[in-house]
């Protein structure tokens, strides 16, 4: 096997690892942000993500958030323990950073991200407004998928433009929110 720079005999290892730990329901948010870590490190050496890999990472992360988000959001309707709201956060926080990785690395992700977790990601910004890194790592991912007509038409449909708006005083000062408002979203 060549393992030049953007080859590696791990690839695809953590996302199948990570897979089989969801599988058998023994993924803990300590092994997902590690693969995270680890994937970010070889990634950032140089090794490439292969189609297959960035597949299998976009799906696997819209299903761990899409069921942390239930949990988190149905804590209305019952009272999970403060230890299980913690556990689906650092899930929610993790796969947001995935996500904003995925969005990164290639454009040709963008369709496939926006058609998985655009409702996703702007119902966990909603939810997790006091959570400062998956908020930013929400809206970032938001912003770089908007850059498209299709997308940024999507966004404004589903009501995102107007979500952001609201969340941007509350991360940044109230002037500087009113002047995003006014000229990046019209």
């Amino acid at each position: 096997m060549n393992a030049g720079s953007n080859s590696s005999p791990l690839h695809g290892s953590i996302p199948k690892a990570l897979q089989a730990r969801w599988d058998l329901h023994s993924l803990s948010p300590k092994v997902w942000l590690q693969g995270f870590r680890q994937r970010k490190a070889i990634h950032t050496a140089g090794t490439i993500f292969r189609p297959e890999e960035t597949l299998h990472l976009i799906h696997l992360t819209a299903e761990v958030m899409q069921i942390h988000f239930r949990q988190i959001s149905a804590q209305h309707a019952y009272q999970p323990s403060e230890a299980s709201i913690e556990t689906s956060a650092s899930f929610l926080q993790t796969g947001s950073n995935w996500l904003r990785e995925l969005t990164m690395d290639n454009v040709c992700n963008w369709s496939l991200i926006d058609q998985l977790t655009t409702e996703l990601i702007l119902n966990v910004m909603a939810h997790r407004q006091d959570d400062p890194f998956t908020l930013g790592n929400c809206i970032h991912i938001l912003c770089l998928l908007s850059s498209t007509d299709e997308f940024g038409g999507k966004l404004r449909g589903l009501g995102g433009v107007g979500k952001i708006i609201k969340i941007l005083p509350r991360q940044f000062s109230e002037k500087r929110g009113e002047h995003a408002a006014d000229s990046t979203w019209n």
